[in-house]
């Protein structure tokens, strides 16, 4: 999803150059997982969840982020994106649509930024 790669580039996540699409490449879509993984710090986990199919909708993924504040359980939290179920059909869309999310995230949750790194 050509979509994708274009947000992207805009965003910085992806290199122009690259002719890569990581919303239909498995290799690109690690190498953008892998950069959502460097903006949180180490205790903040990023995770992609299969939403099965119900009530006759088509299975979609939905991206997450967990962690713990050392005195509960793990706060888990799904990535505000603004994508239909379409969007999100596929886990590559899904890392996609979270890394286009993930400032939000840290903008929200300043604490679960890696050492250096910031929401804004």
């Amino acid at each position: 999803m050509e979509r994708y790669r274009d947000q992207l580039i805009q965003q910085g996540m992806w290199n122009p150059n690259d002719p890569g699409d990581p919303a239909a490449d498995e290799e690109a879509a690690q190498v953008v997982e892998e950069w959502i993984n460097k903006q949180v710090a180490p205790f903040v986990q990023f995770q992609i969840v299969d939403v099965p199919e119900i009530y006759n909708l088509p299975p979609w993924y939905r991206p997450l982020m967990v962690w713990s504040d050392g005195d509960n359980g793990p706060i888990v939290e799904p990535l505000i994106v603004q994508e239909d179920q379409e969007s999100l059909s596929t886990r590559l869309k899904a890392i996609c649509a979270g890394a286009l999310a993930i400032r939000r995230f840290l903008y929200l949750h300043p604490e679960c930024a890696a050492q250096g790194q910031s929401g804004d």
